[in-house]
């Protein structure tokens, strides 16, 4: 799985920022910790300035068969959790990380994220809480998924109120750049999400229909039957309605 021939092993530990500083000139650079874990990846070949820091037990990180990452980082800092990328994936600029113990980040197969040109994609999952994404999900760059504030808030009687929550993504998924995806935010398959978005609750699937979801706080703004292709406009061929008759089942 891991080919240790093709990767740069650090003695030294990395913290989240160092991930951003780092450039490993197109080699997978690794921290020596990382190694007591279980890592699956099925091919180094298509990994390039990808950083990995896995600290704690019983953590897997897997990276499935044709899934390629430029420029991407993998941090862990706790116990018994999971990182999963699905096959065939394209992740530039991604940065995956779970921090505290029970964390799981799921990305399911053909998931692109564009992070390397409009800025980092954030996946940051905390106390025991989990970001899942279904199949065939795109978003462009400077998104952040965040499953928790980060720090307690407390009501009068001593009892927290912001618990973390967990992100749910569909299948096939336009997310548009500068989008904040918060704790408890679930969004139905075939959706688009507008730039500059701010997801913080559950949307309902209608019908079959597309949601145009948008705004801060976002809402849905338009539901109709249309769907969205990854073929820019001027690549649009009618051959293209074969995968509206795959999405309408």
């Amino acid at each position: 799985m891991l080919d240790l021939d093709k990767c740069i092993i650090s003695e030294s530990d990395f913290n989240v920022t160092d991930l951003h500083k780092h450039l490993t000139n197109g080699n997978i650079f690794i921290t020596k910790q990382s190694l007591q874990n279980d890592i699956q990846i099925c091919s180094t070949d298509l990994l390039n300035d990808v950083i990995i820091h896995c600290s704690g037990e019983n953590n897997k990180i897997i990276i499935e068969e044709g899934s390629k990452l430029i420029s991407c980082g993998i941090y862990i800092n706790g116990n018994n959790n999971l990182i999963k990328i699905g096959k065939n994936c394209k992740l530039k600029g991604a940065y995956l990380m779970c921090i505290d113990d029970f964390n799981k980040i799921t990305l399911g197969n053909e998931v692109s994220v564009a992070g390397e040109f409009w800025g980092y994609v954030h996946f940051h999952t905390m106390e025991g809480s989990s970001i899942y994404l279904g199949n065939d999900c795109m978003l462009s760059g400077n998104i952040t998924l965040r499953t928790t504030d980060g720090h307690a808030i407390i009501d009068k009687n001593g009892k927290r109120v912001n618990l973390p929550k967990d992100i749910v993504l569909g299948n096939h998924i336009w997310c548009g750049m500068n989008t904040t995806i918060l704790k408890g935010a679930e969004i139905p398959n075939n959706s688009i999400i507008g730039a500059n978005s701010v997801i913080t609750k559950k949307f309902e699937k209608s019908n079959n229909k597309t949601n145009y979801i948008a705004g801060n706080p976002a809402k849905i703004v338009k539901c109709n039957e249309t769907y969205w292709l990854r073929a820019r406009g001027h690549d649009f061929s009618y051959s293209d309605f074969k995968l509206i008759d795959e999405l309408e089942k």
